[in-house]
């Protein structure tokens, strides 16, 4: 599950004294952007905000995912039936939630699980697709990250177009310097450390 950083809000709000449609209504109210995270005890769930209208979401239960409108409807008919689990509500910038939405929205065929680091050089595997001319985007987990959360990097026609990690969260402009030393360490640091990580291909 993709556990983005931004701007807490609320952290930790136990579901059971949530009113699920008040909170909805608020946060449309006030022009809200950014996500709800929910977890419950097997499943979890992201429903995106931009400028207080519901624009995106995802959900994964025991490994398996689904998004889009219906995963949206799912998470918070869940989350009305006051099961155990708790909310996050984090504040984002338009770009960085219009980059997440694009991700869920892309309909993809899993092309390579589980790589690991260790075995397939990442950096090379990414001078690949960029040879491949690859659309799609890769998964990326680091062993050690507790919050056990899932960084992505988005190809469009071989070149990286975005960059959704805990520390980066742009899109890439292949003019910019800066952009492209980023990407650079990043993935050094990706490799270092050992990543595992899934391909995804547009379908």
């Amino acid at each position: 599950m993709i556990l983005p950083r931004g701007n807490s809000v609320w952290a930790n709000l136990s579901i059971s004294f949530i009113v699920i449609d008040e909170l909805m209504r608020y946060l449309k109210k006030n022009d809200f952007t950014g996500c709800i995270h929910f977890i419950f005890n097997h499943s979890q769930g992201l429903v995106l905000f931009q400028e207080g209208d519901i624009v995106n979401g995802t959900e994964e239960n025991n490994g398996i995912k689904a998004a889009g409108q219906d995963a949206v409807d799912h998470i918070i008919k869940k989350a009305s039936e006051k099961p155990d689990g708790v909310v996050n509500v984090s504040e984002f910038s338009v770009e960085t939630i219009s980059i997440l939405s694009e991700v869920f929205s892309l309909p993809t065929t899993l092309l390579h699980e589980k790589l690991s680091a260790e075995f397939s050089n990442i950096i090379k595997f990414v001078d690949t697709l960029k040879k491949d001319t690859f659309t799609g985007y890769i998964e990326l987990a680091f062993p050690k990250d507790r919050r056990e959360g899932i960084e992505i990097v988005v190809f469009e026609k071989g070149q990286i177009s975005a960059l959704f990690t805990r520390n980066y969260q742009f899109r890439v402009n292949e003019k910019n310097k800066n952009d492209i030393k980023h990407i650079e360490n990043y993935l050094k640091l990706a490799q270092d450390a050992g990543v595992i990580y899934n391909v995804f291909e547009k379908s």
